[in-house]
């Protein structure tokens, strides 16, 4: 159920058709894609607009990695960013740690600390 949670903050919920619905909106309105968590977001904080208070949504991710999603709204083709499509070309790696903090931190620190 949506509602206050506490005087600053409220909360809400969103379904699929929902955010498909606010994504398409927000785009065909402002020429503004929103990714589907924001798309939640956007929309619950609509219920509670006031005009004596201000609104914040900061968007949480690309568009670009919910692809599916933003042609299942809209159409094929509008969420692509160069560094997402660039990845998309490399092969997949893998690497099975134990999960011990010691073997993690050396592995991270010879691996990405060089």
């Amino acid at each position: 159920m949506d509602g206050p949670a506490d005087n600053d903050f409220v909360a809400g919920r969103g379904d699929t058709e929902t955010t498909l619905e606010t994504i398409r909106r927000y785009y065909t309105d402002y020429r503004y894609l929103l990714d589907p968590h924001t798309a939640v977001g956007v929309s619950v904080a609509e219920k509670f607009l006031d005009d004596d208070t201000p609104t914040i949504c900061l968007a949480t991710a690309h568009p670009a990695k919910f692809a599916a999603t933003i042609e299942r709204a809209l159409k094929p083709g509008l969420a692509v960013h160069p560094t997402l499509e660039a990845l998309k070309t490399l092969p997949a790696r893998k690497v099975l740690l134990e999960p011990e903090k010691g073997i993690i931190e050396d592995y991270v620190s010879t691996t990405i600390g060089n």
